[in-house]
C-alpha cells in the first residue's frame, strides 16, 4: 500500500520540485566520536531529559517557586514546612515537582522492564517472570504513590 502511495507522489517530485531544485553534491560523514557512543549512554541521557521534563523544570524556570513552603499546624499553631502546594493543581514547589517526576520515571522504568522481559529473545525463562514481576511492581507502586500525592494536593 505504501508503495502505491509513493508511486502517486513520485511524478510530483521528479517533474515538479526536482526540475527547479537540484540535489547538492555534499558528502556528510558522521563524526568518529558519535560512532563510539553506547546505546545505554543514549538511553540514560534521554531518560534523564524525560525525568526533568515531567518534573516541570520549565515551570520551575519560568515561575521560580520556592523549594518548600510552610503551612500552619492546627494543633500547635506553629508554621511547619510543607513539600506539597495544597489546593493548587497547576502550581508546585521544587521538591514536589522532582518527587512527582521521580515517581513518573519509576513507573516508566517499570513499563520498560516489563516490555524488555516480555520481548527479549536471549533472556532465560527463569529470569523472565521475576523481571515481569519487578516491572509490574514498579508500575503499580508508582501509580499508587502518585494517587496519594494527588489526594494530598487536592
Amino acid at each position: 500500500k505504501k508503495k502505491i502511495e509513493m508511486q502517486l507522489f513520485e511524478p510530483v517530485f521528479t517533474n515538479g520540485v526536482f526540475k527547479i531544485v537540484r540535489n547538492p553534491n555534499v558528502r556528510i560523514r558522521m563524526p568518529s566520536i558519535l560512532k563510539k557512543i553506547n546505546k545505554w549512554v543514549i538511553f540514560f541521557f534521554s531518560y534523564l531529559v524525560f525525568f526533568f521534563m515531567v518534573s516541570g523544570i520549565v515551570y520551575d524556570m519560568i515561575n521560580e517557586p520556592p523549594s518548600m513552603g510552610q503551612e500552619m499546624d492546627h494543633s500547635t499553631g506553629r508554621m511547619v514546612p510543607s513539600a506539597i502546594m495544597k489546593y493548587r493543581i497547576n502550581g508546585q514547589y521544587l521538591f514536589e515537582g522532582f518527587a512527582a517526576g521521580a515517581l513518573i520515571s519509576f513507573s516508566g522504568l517499570g513499563f520498560i522492564i516489563t516490555y524488555w522481559a516480555s520481548t527479549s529473545q536471549n533472556l532465560k525463562q527463569r529470569y523472565r517472570f521475576p523481571l515481569l514481576g519487578v516491572g509490574v511492581f514498579f508500575v503499580v507502586c508508582g501509580y499508587n504513590l502518585l494517587i496519594v500525592f494527588l489526594k494530598k494536593k487536592v
